[in-house]
């Protein structure tokens, strides 16, 4: 029994002795190896300007990033991959890639709602998000490709099933032209039951700053009341002159962690999406203002007006509203972009 005893106090001692170790060998992220890795692998294709640690105590959460203000020298397009060693439990390194594309100085930024932007024009600052919590020994590399983009702003609009057009007053003009309505209807498995969402489809017309707020009525109830809007302070927009360069974020990341020697990983892909539309003239996009959940029977006529391109009995229609220019700061990634569109 005291043989016993004695084994497990030397076990337990040599434990925390270990653990000891392990903790004051412990790394943590270096904001100066960081930015000097970056430099030497980026110096060719882009010109650094700002950077910044988000969020508080941002060197220890695992949220949190290292913000990195960049202008890309060309056109084309590039893939700046980072890796990098975990202090945590279950991986011990990690590896993630930020794809851009950049075209040329006057191009289609193709925005979407609450997404961002998809490509960046030359000149534009593209911000690009390093993961910064648990992480040490960074090490990066660029790779880029000599990609032609089509500098059309226009944005094809896709999976929407049916429009028509329609005149409801417009309090948007003259930034925003209101081109008509889609209607998008998604068959349940269940008979008879699916889901329909209406849609409202701007052009953007001159330069300006606004926020779009929108809610349904109906064309032959002109004497009901409103509803609400249902979009809180609607979606912000701002409207440049074709050329104007702007400060957005990178859309997208791909992330590999790796553990047992690499052995074993798992592979994810993660969005950095504002709600923040930044449109030049001739961009188009789409918001939704009514969604039903219908079955059997649907709220509207079954004689579609689609073909007519009219608005018959009981169609919604959206009502619209233009509200002050504001920033959700606490929507999404929306305070990472928010000071430079404020003034």
């Amino acid at each position: 029994m005291t043989r016993y005893a004695i084994f497990t106090l030397l076990l337990t001692t040599i434990f925390f002795a270990a653990v000891s170790v392990v903790h004051g060998q412990k790394k943590t992220f270096d904001l100066e190896q960081v930015r000097t890795s970056f430099k030497a692998a980026s110096a060719e294709y882009f010109e650094i300007g700002r950077d910044e640690l988000a969020g508080l105590e941002s060197e220890k959460r695992p949220g949190a990033y290292w913000l990195v203000h960049v202008k890309p020298k060309m056109t084309g397009h590039f893939t700046i991959k980072y890796t990098y060693k975990y202090n945590d439990p279950f991986y011990s390194e990690g590896e993630n890639e930020i794809p851009i594309g950049v075209a040329e100085k006057v191009c289609g930024r193709r925005p979407s709602p609450q997404a961002g932007v998809a490509r960046f024009c030359l000149g534009d600052t593209v911000i690009l998000p390093v993961r910064a919590g648990n992480r040490y020994d960074y090490s990066f590399s660029i790779k880029y490709v000599d990609q032609k983009y089509n500098a059309a702003n226009e944005f094809p609009l896709t999976n929407l099933a049916e429009s028509y057009e329609l005149k409801v007053g417009n309090p948007l003009e003259p930034q925003l032209k209101l081109i008509g309505v889609q209607r998008a209807e998604m068959q349940h498995r269940s008979a008879g039951a699916s889901t329909v969402v209406y849609y409202a489809i701007f052009k953007a017309v001159a330069a300006g700053r606004l926020n779009l707020a929108l809610s349904a009525g109906y064309s032959d109830r002109p004497g009901a009341p409103l509803p609400p809007v249902i979009s809180g302070d609607g979606t912000p927009v701002i409207i440049t002159d074709p050329g104007t360069p702007i400060t957005s974020i990178a859309a997208y990341e791909r992330n590999i962690n790796y553990s047992d020697e690499k052995r074993f990983s798992s592979h994810t892909g993660n969005s950095f999406p504002i709600n923040l539309l930044l449109l030049q003239p001739g961009d188009t996009f789409s918001l939704p203002f009514l969604t039903i959940e219908a079955r059997d029977m649907l709220p509207f006529s079954k004689e579609s007006p689609l073909k007519e391109k009219t608005v018959q009995r009981s169609e919604p229609v959206p009502v619209i509203q233009k509200l002050p220019f504001s920033v959700d700061r606490g929507w999404s990634y929306n305070a990472f972009i928010a000071d430079f569109f404020i003034k």
